[in-house]
């Protein structure tokens, strides 16, 4: 009796938008649920402080403070994939970001709870279009660009 081996497939790359949308909604998805649990759920409202203005952070607030930075970072992970010759700039450039981004809650929580609430929003939004930028460079390395 034969054995047959069976011959490896070979993985097809994701596409550039199921990139886009994977990381966008998700990490927005995930946002929305945290602060569902955290504000209506649960009843503790998320208030920043905004330069001496206070504000509620609300559902709109939340989707689009996951979109919108989250579409800049992939747009730039897209231009960085095309233009330069491997993923350390974007490794760097978005750890950086993702750093500063946390001085906002960090620095305008009103409490404890509100400040490691929206902290890990920052951190999925972060993390989310750090892989996607990941992603979208594909297998280029920075010694074999």
């Amino acid at each position: 009796m034969a054995t047959q081996t069976p011959t490896p497939t070979a993985t097809k790359p994701r596409s550039k938008a199921a990139v886009w949308l994977g990381v966008l909604g998700g990490a927005t998805l995930v946002n929305v649920v945290v602060w569902v649990l955290t504000d209506p759920v649960f009843g503790h409202a998320l208030i920043a402080d905004q330069g001496g203005t206070e504000m509620t952070v609300t559902a709109p607030w939340v989707i689009a403070g996951s979109l919108i930075p989250g579409a800049i970072g992939l747009a730039l992970a897209a231009f960085l994939a095309r233009f330069s010759p491997g993923r350390a700039i974007w490794l760097t450039v978005s750890i950086l970001a993702l750093l500063l981004s946390l001085g906002s809650p960090i620095g305008g929580g009103t409490t404890t709870a509100t400040v490691l609430v929206l902290s890990s929003m920052h951190l999925v939004a972060g993390v989310a279009v750090i892989g996607g930028g990941l992603a979208l460079q594909g297998s280029r390395d920075v010694r074999n660009p």
